[in-house]
């Protein structure tokens, strides 16, 4: 029974449930919104197309569009539909078409709330008000951008009260209309000439024109006074007797049309020299466009005979009837300037025993001419540096000129007794304004050298019987000589070679070492002459070898074998003579 019950329940929820339900095809649910533009103004004439995404009939399964409405002037629309999912599509001629996806609910009343619409074409100005003065020419950037899907031309103007001059310009110059792609945008800029009459807030509008019509607005407020003509960022410097200062000043045409502005000083000491400067010329006056601006040099020369204090005075431009000044100064203190003391190559390396060549530049900062005078600090005994001009000639002293410059050459002569490392030189140029110093470094690398010394390169020898040659070995580098002995080159086989002492552990430099060399002809060795080469070794170099002419001579008991074959020969000859004398 239970079980039944249950069954006859689901029916009538069921039942219950179809009939709250509407059928498909019925409109009976409402759908309203309201559609403004980027500033909430209402938009009237959108047009509203409703597509049902349940009605798929497009690859892209958009949906079957099934109503369109328009908005009417308040931005306000409204559509009956049934229940489904739908797409709304909001396009109007020049906005951007937007969209939006509702899906199914069960209310009988929707309301889709408010959709804003952004122009195809925008116009913005970074600014909203500025202040300005009479006679001024202001520069307001502008931005037009296109956003819509294909290219817009717009018309461009600008609007304001009477006796103002607008103009709107490119890079090129002044433009009307202009031409833009889609997704594209073009910088431009408001020209505003602000009338020598205006007074007070004076409201700008700027019009831009194609499918929709935009306004911008700008409020200019006239102040009463115009703006400095000349201006100094650096108001107050620093100098010595006998310097020169000099000032930038920026001088500016505050107007729309060209002026030309005259440039002065006064307050200055009667002994003191000033001059307007362009580049390297002098001028007294400055012409400038409308709304222009330029830079001027002051350049003022102090004295030797300057006491030390601060001097206080004034720099003037004027055009137009008015009149700016810029308050100056210059503190005279009695003081070094650094002198310019450098050269490009301050560290070098060369093998003991050389000499080592600088070349230095002097420059001079300040603004007379210099004495310098020349010396150099070497912290080693036995080191020497000297300075030459570019002739060769030897110096202690360069004049240098103001603002000028000067090459020298620092000679620099290690001591003898220097060994291989670092060292420092320092050179000092000094007058009595200028002071510099630099450090220049040596590397000193260890040289190896070595050569034979012999009294006699002739010996006689006598086989059996040894001879002694004493040779020496002189260190004539700059460097230790380790393991230094004799090498002698001939056969074994005829000679025998001793040498004392065998190896030497060191030689210094300048050193000599003797060495004795016992030759011995062996006994079978033929006399005659035989050159016997020898040459010094050490484990760093070996030396040129030496030739020696060697003279083996026949020992007693040879000569006396000799002898008495000779005899003997000379006996048998006498006997053979006599014998057939008288035949």
């Amino acid at each position: 029974m239970k079980k039944h019950t249950s069954l006859i329940f689901l029916a009538f929820a069921a039942f219950g449930l179809l009939y709250t339900i509407p059928a498909h095809g019925q409109d009976n649910f409402t759908y309203h919104g309201r559609v403004v533009d980027a500033e909430g103004n209402p938009l009237t004439g959108v047009q509203v197309q409703v597509y049902d995404l349940n009605m798929v009939q497009t690859p892209d399964e958009s949906g079957v569009r099934v109503k369109t409405v328009r908005t009417d002037r308040d931005g306000s629309y409204t559509v009956a539909l049934h229940c489904s999912d739908f797409r709304f599509v909001y396009a109007k001629d020049g906005y951007i078409t937007a969209s939006r996806v509702v899906e199914t609910v069960f209310i009988s009343d929707i309301n889709l709330g408010t959709q804003t619409l952004q122009r195809t074409i925008d116009l913005s100005i970074p600014v909203s008000s500025r202040t300005a003065y009479p006679g001024e020419r202001l520069n307001i950037p502008l931005q037009l951008t296109n956003s819509g899907p294909q290219a817009e031309t717009v018309a461009l103007n600008a609007t304001a009260a009477p006796n103002w001059r607008l103009t709107i310009r490119d890079d090129s110059g002044q433009v009307t209309e202009v031409t833009l792609n889609p997704g594209t945008s073009i910088g431009l800029s408001l020209t505003v000439d602000v009338p020598l009459d205006a007074t007070g807030a004076t409201q700008i509008n700027v019009n831009a024109q194609s499918h929709v019509h935009l306004t911008r607005t700008i409020s200019v407020m006239a102040q009463d006074e115009p703006p400095s003509l000349v201006e100094c960022p650096y108001p107050s410097r620093v100098g010595t007797q006998g310097d020169a200062v000099d000032f930038t000043l920026t001088i500016r045409n505050p107007y729309a049309d060209a002026s030309e502005v005259a440039l002065s000083t006064d307050g200055l000491p009667g002994d003191w020299a000033a001059s307007w400067m362009s580049g390297n010329h002098k001028i007294t006056s400055v012409i400038l466009q409308g709304a222009e601006r330029d830079e001027v040099t002051l350049h003022i020369e102090v004295p030797q005979t300057a006491q030390e204090a601060v001097y206080a005075f004034q720099a003037h431009a004027e055009t137009q009837g008015q009149r700016s000044n810029a308050p100056l100064s210059i503190r005279v203190e009695r003081r070094v300037l650094a002198l310019g003391l450098n050269t490009r190559y301050p560290y070098q390396s060369v093998e003991m025993g050389n000499t080592l060549s600088y070349r230095l530049k002097l420059t001079n900062p300040g603004g007379t001419d210099e004495t310098i005078t020349l010396t150099a600090r070497t912290f080693m005994e036995g080191w020497g540096v000297a300075f030459t001009n570019d002739a060769g000639a030897y110096i202690q002293s360069v004049l240098l000129e103001a603002w000028g410059e000067e090459y020298v050459t620092a000679v620099v002569e290690p001591a003898a007794d220097a060994k291989p490392g670092t060292y420092e030189v320092r050179v000092e140029a000094a007058s009595q304004r200028l002071r510099g110093d630099l450090a220049l470094t040596v590397g000193l690398m260890g040289s190896t050298e070595m050569e034979l010394k012999i009294n006699n390169l002739y010996a006689q020898l006598t086989a059996g019987e040894p001879q002694t040659i004493t040779i020496g070995v002189k260190n004539t580098g700059y460097s230790p000589l380790n393991l230094v002995g004799l090498e002698p080159g001939f056969s074994e086989n005829l000679f025998k070679v001793e040498c004392e002492p065998l190896r030497v552990v060191s030689v210094n430099p300048g050193e000599t070492q003797t060495f004795e060399l016992k030759i011995t002809a062996l006994e079978g060795t033929a006399q005659g002459d035989y050159m016997l080469d020898v040459k010094a070794v050490s484990r760093e170099i070996e030396s040129e070898p030496l030739q020696l002419r060697l003279t083996v001579m026949a020992n007693r008991g040879q000569l006396i074998i000799v002898g008495s074959v000779v005899a003997a020969a000379f006996a048998s000859i006498a006997i053979v003579y006599k014998k057939f004398k008288r035949r």
